[in-house]
C-alpha cells in the first residue's frame, strides 16, 4: 500500500499543473501570432515586388519602342501633336479628374513588316502612337485600366491591306491635304483595340494599365529661369505652325512645308503606368526624353 502511494506520488510529478498549461499554450500562440506576421509580411513584399517589376517591365518596353520609331523620324514629313484632357475617375471609388491623353501621328524609317502578310514590307510608314479609342471614350473604364495603341501603316505602292497605306512617301509629302484629313480623323478618333470582334486589332496594343499619357515638345528656346521650355497644352508656343488651345485642346503640326529650324528638337512624354493587380493604386509617373537631332 505504501509503495502504490509513493508511486502515483512518483508519477504526478511529471504531469503539467494548469498555470504550466497555460503559459505553453500562451507561447505557442504567440509563435504562430509572429509566424503569420511573418507570413503576410512575406506575401505583401511578393506582392509590392511582381508589381514593381510588372510596371519596370511595360517602361523599359515603352521606352524602347519611343527610341526605335523617333531614331527614324522624317523630319521632311509630317509631326502632329494632338492634346485634349478627359474626365474619369482613376480607379474604381476615385472622384473623377481631369487627365491627358495626348497623341502623335508621324512618319518614320525602319524595318516594317505587315500583320496580314509578312511577306510584305516597308522601310518607311505612318506612326499613331497614344491611347485607343476605347479608354478615352468608355466612361466606364477606369484610367488606371487604360491602354496605349501603336498603330503603323505601312507605305507601299500597289499593296492592299488593313495596315498598308499604297502610296509612296514622295505621294504623301505633295499631297498635304489628303494626309491631315487622314491624321486628323485618326488622331480624333483613335483606333480601338477590341480583340473579341477583331482578333486582328491585337497588333495595336502597346502597353496595358497605361493612364495618363502627356506630350511636351521643345525648341531650345529657354523658359524664364533659362532651362529649356517644354511647349504642349498649357503652354503654348505661338507661331505659325502651332494651332492656340481651345477648351481643354491643343494641337502642334510640322510639315513637309515648316523650316527645319521650327521642327521639335526634342519630345518629352510623362506617363503613368499601373499594375495589373491595383497594388500601387495611384500608379507611378515616368518621364522619359526623346532627342531628334539636326
Amino acid at each position: 500500500m505504501n509503495n502504490e502511494i509513493r508511486n502515483t506520488k512518483y508519477e504526478l510529478r511529471f504531469g503539467f499543473t494548469l498555470v504550466e498549461l497555460v503559459v505553453a499554450i500562451g507561447i505557442m500562440a504567440l509563435v504562430i501570432l509572429f509566424a503569420g506576421t511573418v507570413f503576410k509580411s512575406s506575401i505583401n513584399s511578393y506582392r509590392i515586388a511582381s508589381a514593381q517589376t510588372e510596371i519596370m517591365q511595360k517602361l523599359r518596353a515603352i521606352t524602347d519602342q519611343l527610341n526605335s520609331d523617333f531614331k527614324g523620324l522624317q523630319k521632311d514629313g509630317y509631326l502632329i501633336l494632338y492634346s485634349t484632357t478627359v474626365n474619369r475617375a482613376q480607379y474604381a471609388g476615385a472622384v473623377p479628374n481631369s487627365f491627358r491623353s495626348d497623341r502623335l501621328y508621324f512618319f518614320s524609317t525602319g524595318d516594317f513588316q505587315s500583320w496580314y502578310d509578312p511577306t510584305v514590307r516597308s522601310n518607311i510608314a505612318c506612326i499613331y502612337l497614344g491611347h485607343e479609342g476605347h479608354s478615352i471614350f468608355d466612361s466606364t473604364i477606369y484610367v488606371n485600366h487604360w491602354r496605349l495603341a501603336h498603330d503603323i501603316l505601312l507605305l507601299s505602292p500597289g499593296v492592299v491591306w488593313p495596315d498598308v497605306n499604297s502610296v509612296s512617301y514622295a505621294q504623301c509629302r505633295a499631297n498635304p491635304i489628303m494626309v491631315l484629313n487622314n491624321v486628323n480623323s485618326m488622331l480624333i478618333s483613335p483606333p480601338n483595340i477590341d480583340v473579341t470582334a477583331d482578333p486582328n486589332t491585337i497588333r495595336r496594343l502597346f502597353c496595358e494599365n497605361a493612364g495618363e499619357f502627356k506630350i511636351e515638345w521643345a525648341d531650345g528656346t529657354p523658359d524664364a529661369n533659362s532651362a529649356i521650355a517644354w511647349f504642349g497644352l498649357g503652354n503654348p508656343r505661338g507661331n505659325s505652325n502651332i494651332e492656340p488651345p481651345v477648351s481643354g485642346f491643343y494641337e502642334a503640326l510640322w510639315t513637309p512645308t515648316t523650316l527645319q529650324n521650327l521642327w521639335p528638337m526634342a519630345l518629352k512624354f510623362t506617363f503613368t503606368l499601373y499594375d495589373s493587380r491595383g497594388v500601387f493604386k495611384d500608379g507611378q509617373t515616368f518621364t522619359h526624353i526623346v532627342y531628334l537631332g539636326d
